[in-house]
C-alpha cells in the first residue's frame, strides 16, 4: 500500500486552499470536504495512521491516495514520486486469495443450459452464440444458459474458481426496450463493477481488458461489463498477475475515452501496459470480427503506455 505521509498531506491542503484542523493524538485531519460545493463545516476525517477518509455527510470513503488523486488531478505516478514510493506493486501479492472472496449468487432452478441439443428455444440460443463467432468449445465451457421465465435473453453467468457471482442477460433478437438485464440486490449481493468475466479462462500471461462479455471471449481476455474499470476489478486483474496488460475497450468514442482512465487506474502497478488506438471510430466489435481477425486488429492497433508519455501527444490521439 502506497502511504501518504502527514507532512505531504498537510502540504497538500494547504496548496489547494483546504480548510482544516489537525489533531495529532487521534492521526486526523478535520477538512471541508473539498468535494462538497460551499462546505461549511469540517465534515471530512483525513486519517494518516489508518490510511483512509470518510465524509461524515455524504459517507463518502476511501483510501488517502485515492483523496489525494481527487483532489490534485494528478496522474498517479506524480503523486508515487512525490511521495518518494517508488513500490509499483502495492495491492494484492500477500492478500491475493483474500480479494478475490465475494458473494456467491445461487443458480435459478428455472435455467437451462444452452448445448446445442435439446428445444428449439434452446437452439435458437446456441445459433445465437454461435452467430456471435463464440465457439462451440466455449459455449460449452463457459457455461450459458436461458430461463424458462424469459425465454429470449441467454444469461450469461460470471464464475469465480467454482462459484456463480454475477450475471447478465442479453436480448437475442434485438426487439427487447433493454439489451441486458442485471440481477438485483435481492439476487445478488455483488454489482457489475465488483466482477470480471472470463476470470478463469483469460490468457494470464497477455491479458486483453475489453468491456462485453462475448469479446472478451473472442479474444482470451476479461470483461469490466463496461467503459468504467473499478478499484475491486483492479484487485482481480493484480491476482491473475499479468505479464502483460492492453486495455482493449470498443473504439468507439465513450470507449476511446474511458481508455485513459483505465490506463491511469493500471499503470502504478503493471509494468508491460499497452492500449489499443484504432485510427477512427468504429461500432465493429470483436464479436463481429471473429477470433482471426481480433487478434490481428489488437496486434496491428495495440500501442506501448509508458510512465513517460501520460497524456503526451501519443495518448491523446485517442480523443481524435
Amino acid at each position: 500500500m502506497i502511504r501518504i505521509p502527514p507532512e505531504y498531506l498537510e502540504q497538500i491542503l494547504n496548496d489547494y486552499k483546504i480548510k482544516y484542523k489537525h489533531y495529532p493524538r487521534k492521526h486526523t485531519y478535520q477538512v471541508y470536504n473539498p468535494f462538497i460545493p460551499r462546505d461549511s463545516d469540517y465534515h471530512m476525517g483525513l486519517n494518516y495512521n489508518l490510511q483512509v477518509y470518510h465524509c461524515f455527510k455524504t459517507d463518502d470513503k476511501g483510501s488517502l491516495f485515492d483523496f489525494i488523486v481527487r483532489v490534485t488531478n494528478k496522474p498517479e505516478y506524480a503523486i508515487i514520486k512525490e511521495v518518494g514510493d517508488e513500490d509499483y506493486t502495492p495491492i494484492v501479492k500477500q492478500e491475493k486469495k483474500k480479494e478475490c472472496v465475494i458473494a456467491t449468487v445461487p443458480k435459478s432452478p428455472n435455467w437451462s443450459q444452452v448445448n446445442g441439443i435439446g428445444s428449439e428455444i434452446e437452439k435458437m440460443h446456441f445459433r445465437y452464440l454461435i452467430s456471435r463467432n463464440i465457439s462451440e468449445e466455449k459455449i460449452l465451457r463457459n457455461k450459458f444458459y436461458y430461463s424458462k421465465e424469459d425465454l429470449f435473453r441467454t444469461i450469461i453467468p460470471y464464475f469465480i474458481h467454482d462459484s456463480l457471482v454475477y450475471w447478465v442477460s442479453r436480448d437475442v433478437t434485438g426487439k427487447a426496450k433493454k439489451k441486458y438485464m442485471y440481477p438485483n440486490e435481492e439476487e445478488c449481493k455483488n454489482k457489475s463493477g465488483d466482477v470480471i468475466y472470463n476470470f478463469n479462462f483469460c490468457d494470464k500471461k497477455q491479458l486483453i481488458v475489453c468491456e462485453g462479455q462475448l469479446n472478451s471471449l473472442i479474444v482470451d481476455g476479461i470483461a469490466i461489463g463496461g467503459t468504467n474499470l473499478s478499484y475491486q476489478q483492479l484487485k482481480f486483474i493484480l491476482a491473475i498477475n499479468p505479464k502483460k496488460v492492453i486495455v482493449a475497450l470498443d473504439q468507439d468514442k465513450p470507449g476511446k475515452t474511458a481508455i485513459i482512465g483505465a490506463l491511469k487506474s493500471l499503470h502504478p502497478y503493471i509494468k508491460d501496459l499497452w492500449y489499443l488506438d484504432y485510427p477512427e471510430l468504429t461500432k465493429e466489435d470483436f464479436a463481429d470480427m471473429g477470433e482471426v481477425k481480433a487478434k490481428e486488429f489488437i496486434e496491428k492497433y495495440q500501442k506501448r503506455y509508458t510512465r513517460d508519455n501520460v497524456f503526451d501527444s501519443e495518448v491523446k490521439t485517442i480523443f481524435k
